[in-house]
C-alpha cells in the first residue's frame, strides 16, 4: 500500500507528493507534476487511466514491445500503463534523481512492481548500451518544464535506436509543441522512419504535450482505443 500523505505539506519543498482531486500527484518543480496517479481508479477499456499522457503507453504492447526502456521514471505511471495492457512486460527505468525514486517506491508502489529501477544519468545510460535489447525507448526527461537540448539532438537518438531491436520504437513526450518539428528532424538524421506525432488531448481537455512515435504508421485506426482516438485523428507525419 502507498505510504499515506501528510494533512500538511511543505509547498515550497520539491520534489514532493501531494493529494488532490482525487490523485496523488509526484510534484517535482514549481511549475508543473511527473506523475498523476487515480486513487480510485477509473477502468475502462480494461485499463485504469487518467486522460494524461500517460494514457499513450498502451500503444505499447500494440507495438509487439515486450522489453521497455523508460527514460524518467517520475513516479512509474507510464510502468503502470503499460503493465495493466500487457502483464509481464520487462520494464527497465533510468531515473538521476535518487529522491524522486525514493518519494515513488514509499507512495507509487504499485506502479513499481516489475520495474528495474536504474539510478544514473538517461543519456549515459543510451550510451552506454550497444546490443538491440529493447522493443521501445520511451523518452519523458525534464528540467522543470523544458527537455535538456541534449535529448533532443541527433546524437542522443542514434544512441537510443542503437538499443533497439529490429522492430523497435522510441516514444517521446514533448512540450511545447513548438519543439516538435526539431525533434522530428533530429530524429529522421539519426535514422529513424515512419515518424508520426499527436497531441494528448481528452474530451476534457488539451493536456499540452505532443507524443512523438517513430515505426507508427502501420498501426491501423481501428486497434487504438477508444478514449485516445481524439487525439489520433489529429496526427500528423514528420
Amino acid at each position: 500500500m502507498p505510504a499515506p500523505i501528510a494533512r500538511t505539506c511543505d509547498a515550497f519543498r520539491i520534489p514532493r507528493v501531494e493529494e488532490c482531486d482525487g490523485a496523488r500527484r509526484l510534484i517535482v518543480g514549481p511549475a508543473g507534476f511527473q506523475t498523476v496517479t487515480p486513487l480510485i481508479s477509473s477502468r475502462l477499456y480494461g485499463v485504469p487511466h487518467t486522460g494524461l499522457y500517460y494514457d499513450w503507453a498502451e500503444l505499447v504492447p500494440i507495438l509487439r514491445c515486450r522489453n521497455v526502456l523508460i527514460l524518467g521514471l517520475g513516479g512509474g505511471e507510464m510502468a503502470r500503463v503499460i503493465h495493466a495492457v500487457r502483464p509481464g512486460t520487462l520494464i527497465t527505468a533510468v531515473e538521476n534523481d535518487e529522491r524522486v525514486i525514493q518519494l515513488a517506491r514509499t507512495h507509487f508502489p504499485e506502479n513499481l512492481k516489475g520495474v528495474e529501477v536504474i539510478v544514473g544519468d538517461a543519456w549515459e545510460f543510451v550510451e552506454s548500451t550497444r546490443a538491440e535489447r529493447y522493443d521501445a525507448v520511451i523518452v519523458d526527461v525534464f528540467d522543470g518544464m523544458d527537455i535538456p537540448e541534449r535529448f533532443y539532438s541527433t546524437e542522443f537518438f542514434s544512441s537510443a535506436s542503437r538499443c533497439l531491436s529490429s522492430w523497435g520504437a522510441v516514444i517521446m513526450n514533448v512540450a511545447p509543441v513548438s519543439l516538435v518539428q526539431q525533434v522530428g528532424a533530429s530524429m529522421r538524421l539519426a535514422g529513424l522512419e515512419s515518424i508520426i506525432a499527436f497531441p494528448v488531448v481528452t474530451e476534457l481537455q488539451d493536456t499540452g504535450s505532443t507524443i512523438v512515435y517513430s515505426k507508427l504508421v502501420s498501426v491501423p485506426s481501428e486497434v487504438i482505443p477508444s478514449h485516445l482516438k481524439l487525439g489520433w485523428s489529429r496526427r500528423w507525419t514528420l
